[in-house]
């Protein structure tokens, strides 16, 4: 399971799961978690456009949810492009969940025990030297949503961040700040 955002941290997480982590005939989810305000409208969305309540799982590879990907999901078809074309075996699922009453991470953790996946991929935002030096590793919130996941799932969790020098910069419950160079 991928956790799908647009942004280059995903696109960076994605690119590293293809070339490092899945193999043929693997299933690829791309989870994608919105946010869903009290009355039940998208943020970001219009008032007129009723968001249902209830999950619903893609429809195919031009639709989520019932609109076609375009738009504010248009990155979802790329990275579904992107996996298709680097490795032609592997099924690819778009999932898009509304958080309802959760939070993000305990949605993802929620979906990602309900399908029993062996592995959670997420990209993961650097921190500057200057804000990691006075903070810490973690934030004055706590931990962020990728050290999250992977201090509270039961899978395998790989938080990924591209470096402009080269390679990736991986954290699991094991490895912190692991540098592959790739």
């Amino acid at each position: 399971m991928v956790v799908a955002d647009p942004g280059r941290e995903t696109t960076s997480a994605l690119e590293w799961a293809l070339s490092h982590a899945i193999l043929e005939k693997d299933e690829v989810i791309l989870l994608h978690v919105e946010a869903t305000t009290a009355v039940g409208f998208r943020r970001g969305s219009s008032s007129s456009s009723f968001s249902s309540f209830l999950r619903r799982p893609s429809t195919g590879a031009t639709e989520v949810e019932g609109r076609g990907i375009g738009g504010e999901y248009e990155f979802l078809a790329t990275m579904k492009a992107m996996c298709q074309a680097r490795q032609p075996t592997v099924q690819v699922n778009i999932e898009t969940i509304d958080m309802e009453e959760r939070d993000k991470a305990t949605t993802i953790l929620t979906e990602a025990n309900r399908r029993n996946v062996d592995m959670i991929v997420i990209g993961q935002r650097r921190s500057s030297f200057i804000g990691s030096k006075l903070s810490g590793s973690m934030s004055m919130k706590g931990p962020d949503l990728a050290e999250f996941l992977i201090e509270q799932s039961k899978c395998l969790c790989i938080a990924v961040q591209k470096k402009h020098s080269a390679g990736y910069v991986l954290n699991t419950k094991t490895h912190k700040n692991f540098w592959l160079l790739a």
